[in-house]
């Protein structure tokens, strides 16, 4: 999947590539940038695909004894999937739903998706991302740039019909015209000149160059068969052909939908063996993770997504945990506006070593495992956390200096005024006790601090939005994936074009900080992801040599699953579905051997847990 933000929508595409081994594509989600602790986010516009065969139903019988796989056949059987949030429609261009993502990260067309081992931008339907080395990307003598996007021979609808550049000149077109569509959408598919499609390629000048054209394609619609349809008037009991590994039907009565093998998919495991294994899935939607927990415990699925909530099935004997990084990045920041001497009058935050000394102290890894253990990723990067490839690959070692050295920085004496920091956070059980270590810590080093704990509400309103904290801690939602990072740090750090910026540090205002703040906006204009590599890389270090902010860790997202019933579940990075690599699921022990009734991954499956 790819992700990206326009505007303050969140624009999420979920597919794999359908050209090779599949076993290693990983594809990802993107989200707006929020406060982690403020409410979430408004429902808003998402793309998305899925087919018109709405008389689907779930496969229960399975492949025969006389396999060619023996008793090691994978390939059989259904899986039963619980996700939060129902769906009224499967068409995103009309509602974004957990149920929709889910399904639209087996059955979409995407032009570029993202592995989510390291966030890397990789082809979904294309045969390769453009770049000005292969000639996908062309400059122009007037300083516009020509994108020429290239069809795999192996993309094909589920249909039969191969995917084409007129598929995508024609999703294009309808995009940036149709009135209802959002206006942030439209805006986007605006940069899309002088289009000119073939059935292998879709060539296309952006006038003014920027790293959005990345987010362009992220659901493709099939031509043939929406051409002549309202896209809004005739799409919303039914959804046009798939191009993942799944078909799905319409949504059921109970809000399920039911999905069977797609025979076109051409997807291959690291043995060349044709995926998906199932026959199907069925995915069932909650409403919180609650109810998943009792799907589980009714033996209804065998799987289900419980968010950040998965440590409420720790104590269960009988079902595994799959967890990950989750979306939220937690880290110290310094005000390095005036407001900070409302917060502390003798603040210490203009002083480079009193923030290396801060960075000392809570940028223990060590730490981490006192806080929160397992449920807690460290982290040392600002850019790593949304895409690895573009964290600083020589990370600034911090050598802890003496009061001493921040005294006299300062101009003050620290016998005559003692060193003192405020540090706000919220009430959250983690904050509490890393504003205690940083309490405790910073004592034994002669700076007294004073905690500041705060209902997250007034927290965010009158300490970090207004600038009024002197060192605070908090999370960001992090996006994920190459313009992701690129997106958060001009929110971050500096102004954004397309977003309003959220600089509470006021350090882009700071004139020491303007080269800098100008690399950041520089950003936008990059299209060549290597280039971009190298420029997120060198803000990465130039930030954290800086200690602008100190990267503490990332939470942690996981789901539950029966090993009875299914096999081969790996929970994803953070904002990704966790059907995301389910044409590699399989019921344990295949299904050749049942016995007459029984249904392959369903209840009852004889098997006990491994």
């Amino acid at each position: 999947m790819i992700a990206a933000v326009v505007g303050g929508i969140a624009i999420l595409s979920f597919t794999r590539s359908t050209d090779g081994p599949q076993d290693s594509a990983r594809p990802t989600a993107i989200g707006a940038t929020t406060l982690a602790q403020s409410a979430p986010p408004t429902t808003e516009f998402v793309e998305s695909t899925t087919p018109v065969d709405t008389t689907i139903a779930v496969v229960t019988t399975t492949t025969t004894s006389d396999s060619t796989f023996a008793a090691a056949d994978p390939y059989g059987g259904v899986a039963t999937v619980g996700v939060i949030g129902p769906a009224t429609t499967l068409n995103p261009f009309i509602e974004r739903s957990g149920m929709g993502d889910a399904v639209g990260a087996i059955t979409w067309a995407s032009a570029f998706v993202l592995d989510a081992e390291t966030y890397d931008i990789k082809p979904g339907v294309l045969s390769e991302i453009p770049s000005f080395e292969n000639g996908g990307l062309s400059a122009n003598d007037d300083g516009s740039v020509t994108v020429s996007l290239r069809l795999s021979q192996q993309a094909r609808w589920q249909d039969g019909q191969p995917i084409t550049g007129h598929d995508l000149a024609f999703t294009a077109a309808l995009l940036a015209d149709d009135r209802r569509v959002d206006s942030d959408l439209r805006e986007l598919y605006s940069m899309v000149s002088g289009p000119a499609a073939a059935d292998d390629t879709f060539r296309f000048t952006v006038t003014n160059p920027s790293i959005d054209y990345l987010n362009l394609f992220q659901v493709i619609l099939p031509r043939h068969q929406v051409e002549g349809t309202d896209l809004f008037g005739d799409w919303t009991d039914r959804i046009w052909v798939s191009a993942g590994p799944f078909i799905p039907g319409a949504i059921q009565a109970d809000g399920s939908v039911a999905l069977r093998r797609n025979p076109q998919y051409r997807g291959v495991d690291s043995q060349g063996r044709d995926l998906p294994y199932l026959d199907g899935l069925l995915v069932v939607p909650y409403l919180d993770e609650a109810e998943v927990l009792i799907g589980l415990t009714e033996k209804e699925l065998s799987v289900g997504d419980l968010g950040g909530g998965y440590q409420t099935a720790a104590d269960r004997s009988d079902l595994l945990i799959s967890f990950a990084p989750g979306e939220e990045w937690e880290h110290v920041g310094f005000q390095f506006g005036s407001g900070r001497f409302a917060a502390n009058p003798r603040s210490m935050v203009s002083s480079s070593a009193f923030r290396d000394l801060v960075a000392v102290v809570v940028g223990d890894d060590e730490l981490v495992s006192e806080i929160g253990g397992t449920g807690l990723y460290p982290t040392s990067s600002i850019v790593g956390s949304a895409w690895p490839r573009g964290a600083a690959p020589d990370q600034p070692e911090i050598v802890e200096p003496s009061l001493d050295e921040i005294a006299a920085e300062l101009g003050r004496d620290f016998e005559e005024q003692p060193p003192t920091v405020v540090y706000a956070t919220t009430v959250a059980l983690d904050r509490s006790q890393m504003a205690g270590i940083t309490l405790r810590e910073l004592a034994a080093r002669g700076v007294a601090v004073e905690p500041q704990l705060q209902d997250p509400g007034l927290f965010f309103r009158d300490a970090v939005i207004e600038g009024s904290f002197e060192v605070a801690e908090w999370a960001w939602t992090v996006t994920p994936g190459p313009v992701g990072a690129a997106r958060d740090l001009q929110s971050w750090f500096g102004t954004s074009p397309s977003r309003d910026g959220l600089d509470f540090y006021r350090w882009s205002t700071n004139t020491e900080s303007a080269a800098l703040v100008d690399e950041i906006a520089g950003l936008d204009s990059i299209m060549d992801l290597g280039e971009l590599q190298t420029a997120l890389q060198s803000i990465d270090g130039q930030l954290l040599d800086l200690v602008v902010v100190v990267p503490l860790w990332q939470t942690s997202s996981g789901a539950a699953y029966d090993p009875r019933r299914i096999d081969g579940y790996d929970h994803p990075r953070f904002g990704v579905p966790i059907t995301w690599n389910a044409d590699l699921w399989l019921v344990p022990g295949g299904c050749a051997d049942l016995q007459p009734g029984e249904v392959c991954g369903g209840p009852g499956q004889p098997e006990e847990a491994g």
